[in-house]
């Protein structure tokens, strides 16, 4: 088998020095990226330590103010029951007379209710309120997650380019020798 000259040096000689010039250049890339998908792991690891707890915790108290919030929903219907029960009693009970006393006790029991009522709706709103911000700042902490996660792929995904960019300069390598 006869070896063809480019000047002094051989084809294998040429398709080597060219797949290894291509692969260093490969191979430092690949290292750059190495070192910085171990810092992202490194800070991916620390943002989920991180945000796993607070994403817990958020979720935690979120969860608290809905039954707080339910709660109270569910008092301001019992409430809402028995204001209408008592402005029956109250449309069927004269205001004169022996009954005077009875009618304004109904009145006081009703005016009572009515504030109970309102307060029962204001907690309501603040805790459905508190709830939504806590499920607002779960939901970002997870995103902080989701984000590193990407970063750390998206490198991976390049370093996995690069391997099958080296695979390649290789096989071009053994198709310029058995083209000679």
């Amino acid at each position: 088998m006869r070896m063809q000259t480019y000047g002094t040096r051989t084809l294998e000689e040429i398709a080597t020095q060219e797949v290894q010039a291509v692969t260093t250049q490969y191979e430092t890339q690949k290292t750059q990226l190495n070192q910085r998908m171990s810092v992202e792991y490194t800070n991916l690891n620390t943002v989920k330590t991180e945000q796993t707890t607070i994403v817990q915790t958020k979720t935690r108290e979120a969860n608290q103010h809905r039954r707080i919030k339910e709660e109270a929903m569910n008092a301001t219907i019992v409430l809402r029951r028995r204001m209408g029960e008592v402005q029956k009693s109250i449309l069927s009970t004269p205001a004169c007379g022996a009954t005077a006393s009875q009618a304004k006790a109904l009145e006081n029991e009703l005016k009572q209710i009515q504030s109970e009522i309102e307060t029962n709706t204001k907690i309501s709103d603040l805790e459905s309120k508190s709830e939504s911000k806590l499920a607002k700042e779960a939901d970002a902490a997870n995103t902080r997650i989701f984000n590193q996660e990407k970063i750390v792929n998206k490198l991976v995904e390049e370093v996995s380019v690069i391997n099958d960019k080296t695979e390649y300069a290789q096989a071009q390598k053994s198709v310029i020798l058995e083209q000679k």
